[in-house]
């Protein structure tokens, strides 16, 4: 007999049978690699939207209509999967694998119950095809611009603990550099450095530099942008730390510090702080 049944019919009526690889791949392959509480109940409700999603999705008689509500919830519930799986720290290839899994699931379908029916096997084919290759495209954008946001929260977190503005006394900041000073951290430096001396109404920064492996032209211009920044506060600037190869190596490219403050030591530094809010340092005996 010939099968004049939609494939969305066939998908209801073979769901374990013909979705069993995609659902090992989607509830057992994947599980291993989840972390957290819950991570089973997420995975399997995730492939349980979908599947349910592609069948009303297969049912509409705009399939491939984006704007029809049945593709937009099909769409949506893909995202979720990607952006719960790239918070869980799976891979792009995951993502591909999954709904490769699933595509190939569709294609033996259309196979088992279209072989004798070219017309039906290839509007079908067509149906999947179209519907898969949205779903994958729009599956690893989601994945990749949720990684993305990860990675971003955790780079700004990175920042803000590698550059610590710490009160030290009443009217003195220091701020202790440690690595690489590049754009991106000179601005998150100079804007925490600001905050800061608002803040706690400082009228003395200390700039540590000692940790700065490489101090050349680039990390001189952003030191110096950083100085006027905090004297447009009102608050002076002391630079320590200043090794004599970096301050040959300043001098041979042109750089111009003879207007900073700039002192060898941290500890030199504090006593020029002390001296610029009027107190003196006193060694006990």
């Amino acid at each position: 007999m010939v099968n004049t049944d939609g494939i969305d019919c066939v998908v209801r009526t073979t769901r374990e049978q013909a979705f069993s690889s995609w659902f090992k791949i989607a509830e057992t392959y994947d599980f291993e690699r989840a972390t957290g509480p819950g991570g089973e109940v997420a995975l399997q409700r995730q492939t349980s939207e979908i599947y349910r999603s592609l069948i009303e999705v297969f049912s509409s008689s705009a399939y491939d209509d984006l704007e029809r509500e049945e593709f937009k919830t099909l769409l949506a519930a893909v995202r979720g999967m990607a952006e719960w799986r790239a918070r869980k720290s799976f891979s792009v290839g995951d993502i591909v694998d999954y709904l490769i899994a699933l595509k190939s699931a569709l294609n033996e379908l259309i196979k088992t119950h279209y072989f004798d029916n070219s017309v039906l096997f290839s509007r079908e084919t067509i149906r999947v095809q179209s519907v898969l290759d949205r779903l994958l495209r729009n599956g690893v954008e989601a994945f990749v611009a949720a990684r993305d946001e990860i990675i971003g929260r955790q780079s700004r977190a990175i920042l803000e603990i590698s550059t610590p503005v710490i009160k030290v006394w009443d009217d003195i900041l220091l701020l202790p550099l440690v690595g690489v000073i590049d754009t991106a951290r000179a601005q998150q430096l100079i804007e925490r450095l600001l905050e800061a001396i608002s803040r706690f109404e400082a009228r003395v920064a200390i700039l540590d530099i000692t940790g700065v492996p490489v101090i050349d032209s680039r990390v001189a211009r952003h030191l110096l942008v950083t100085i006027n920044a905090t004297r447009m506060l009102g608050a002076d600037t002391i630079v320590t730390g200043i090794s004599p190869d970096a301050a040959i190596t300043l001098t041979g490219l042109g750089i111009d510090l003879a207007r900073v403050n700039t002192k060898g030591t941290l500890r030199a530094g504090m006593n020029e702080a002390f001296r610029l809010i009027g107190k003196m340092v006193i060694a006990c005996p």
